[in-house]
């Protein structure tokens, strides 16, 4: 009976790990064209013509809720809005202390509410084909003429798409389009990921012998959502640009706090200056460094330049003289930061009760380190919290778990998650 059950074990593993712990899609209920939970995150490209500003993000966070009328309200973008069991979703005016229906996610294509006719269909998001519900509304306003607008809400996400178009006195047609690029979703005590892979893009040719030991570094860094053309207000989705580097000689390092560079709202070509130390050049040490870009997201996204590694600068005038490293660790070793997210097996593995899991952090990130059993059920948390860059390890063990439960034998599943970086591995417990 003990060998069926094993096989069991191992059948579930091969037919669900790229599954563990799952998506958790949402149950096929109405409602989910608006979750409403909080912590669930979006931030949406918008694109603008007739006004001062072409191109901006969106994004916001629900983080509220209270209760008007013995109805509980979540707090989304200034608007107070819940979903009830029927599948409509309705907004609540403080002013008046009434609420209104804004979408009844019931009606049938073609039909209307308040004049409003209702679509449907698919789309693309996040590379997946979901279902979508919204509204089409055109109507006349007397001073400005035709005025439309169009709403789409994603099956397990809420609002993808949202677009206007109408005139206005002073700027004549005004058009404006949002659709969602990044959203963060709070289920079940987990947090969920979507977005688009577009990462910042570098282009730097590599300095890597000097004559004086200060030297300028001319970047050029760009992204897809980046807008840089007139006559349109300048967009720039890149967040920051950060020069790491160390020096090194023999076993000794020593690492430079990170350089930031000069924001460039209108241009994709960023500089810094950079002056190396003589007095460690002179004592034979090297010198260094990479690039960092990180762009804009909820769920940021960082390029490196080099990929792995880092560039080394000669410095052909500094003479070396005698190597005295006493004062900058001797042989001690200082830590290199990582320069990617990993996360390692476990050791031992098969265990019991305790395995170790080690872990890297390329950059400081919200941390999460969890177990799941086959099922993908929790089972223990062991780090939930902010990190600096580096390397950790932590120990698990099997009999104190989240709810104090020893856990049986079998397979289970440990899942990091920090930004946008997610892996998961597999351990087996055995008793």
């Amino acid at each position: 009976m003990k060998k069926i059950f094993f096989m069991i074990l191992i059948f579930t593993y091969y037919a669900e790990s790229k599954e563990i712990p799952r998506f958790n899609l949402p149950p096929d209920s109405i409602q989910n064209f608006c979750p409403l939970e909080i912590g669930n995150t979006y931030q949406y490209y918008k694109n603008a013509s007739g006004t001062p500003y072409c191109r901006s993000s969106i994004q916001y966070r629900i983080d509220s809720d209270t209760i008007f009328d013995q109805k509980r309200y979540f707090l989304v973008k200034n608007l107070w809005l819940r979903m009830d069991s029927t599948g409509k979703l309705f907004g609540y005016n403080t002013y008046s202390k009434q609420e209104g229906v804004v979408m009844d996610f019931n009606l049938e294509v073609g039909q209307t509410l308040d004049s409003k006719v209702i679509t449907s269909g698919t789309t693309e998001v996040f590379g997946k084909t979901i279902q979508w519900k919204g509204y089409n509304n055109d109507y006349y306003d007397p001073w400005y003429g035709l005025q439309t607008s169009q709403v789409k809400w994603g099956y397990g996400i809420g609002k993808i798409y949202e677009y206007s178009s109408g005139s206005d006195a002073g700027t004549g047609l005004v058009t404006s389009r949002a659709e969602i690029i990044q959203f963060i979703k709070n289920e079940s005590d987990s947090i969920f990921n979507f977005s688009y892979d577009y990462h910042p893009e570098i282009v730097y040719t590599p300095i890597d012998t000097i004559i004086n030991p200060s030297f300028n570094m001319e970047v050029q860094v760009g992204h897809y959502y980046s807008y840089i053309y007139p006559p349109c207000v300048s967009f720039q989705f890149i967040e920051s640009i950060t020069i790491e580097s160390y020096y090194k000689h023999l076993d000794s390092i020593i690492v430079n706090a990170p350089l930031k560079v000069n924001s460039n709202r209108d241009s994709i070509n960023f500089s810094a200056t950079y002056t190396l130390d003589t007095l460690l050049l002179k004592k034979g040490f090297e010198f260094y460094y990479r690039i960092q870009a990180k762009d804009k997201g909820v769920i940021p996204h960082y390029a490196y330049m080099p990929d792995t590694g880092y560039y080394k600068v000669i410095c052909k005038n500094i003479i070396i003289t005698k190597i005295d490293t006493s004062n900058y660790g001797g042989k001690g070793t200082f830590n290199i930061l990582p320069h990617e997210f990993a996360l390692s097996r476990n050791y031992p593995n098969p265990f019991n009760p305790e395995t170790v899991i080690s872990y890297q952090l390329a950059v400081n990130s919200k941390v999460s380190l969890k177990v799941y059993d086959v099922l993908g059920k929790e089972v223990a948390i062991l780090v939930n919290e902010e990190k600096s860059a580096g390397k950790y390890q932590v120990n698990f063990n099997a009999q104190r778990t989240t709810n104090n439960k020893q856990l049986a034998s079998g397979v289970y599943f440990y899942r990091l998650q920090a930004g946008n970086f997610v892996q998961t591995k597999k351990f087996i417990l055995m008793k």
